[in-house]
């Protein structure tokens, strides 16, 4: 209880720093602000009220760009759009809602020639006549 109403509990959490209430080799900011963004705060409040303050109150850290997460020299915008087309917001959830939540939040299908593929002679007078032919 005192965990969820540490007002109503007269619990006195310390917001100043992550990392101090115990010893956790991982425990950094960028560790809280991943575990914050993915729902950690509520599914896990033991640990991330105490270990991750700043990452949870007042409200859960969220990435607002993509390729933030952590260090990935493949994430682009243009790499998430494209994995968010082949469906693996839901298939690879655990990258792409922390790698890619702007392109997981926006997306509802392609609809011009060409955005979805990685391919210099994708035109629209080549899909045109690739839609002709079936």
């Amino acid at each position: 209880m005192d965990l969820m109403c540490p007002e109503a509990c007269n619990t006195v959490f310390s917001f100043e720093d992550n990392c101090v209430a115990w010893t956790d080799e991982q425990c950094d900011d960028d560790y809280c602000n991943l575990r914050a963004h993915r729902g950690d705060c509520a599914s896990d409040p033991a640990y991330m009220l105490h270990m991750c303050p700043q990452a949870c109150l007042p409200e859960p850290f969220r990435f607002t760009e993509n390729c933030m997460a952590w260090k990935d020299d493949e994430c682009s915008d243009q790499t998430c759009d494209f994995k968010t087309f082949q469906g693996l917001c839901e298939d690879e959830s655990d990258y792409m809602l922390a790698m890619c939540p702007v392109s997981c939040a926006n997306f509802d299908g392609y609809t011009k020639n060409c955005e979805a593929y990685f391919d210099a002679e994708c035109n629209d007078q080549r899909c045109n006549l690739l839609a002709h032919q079936g």
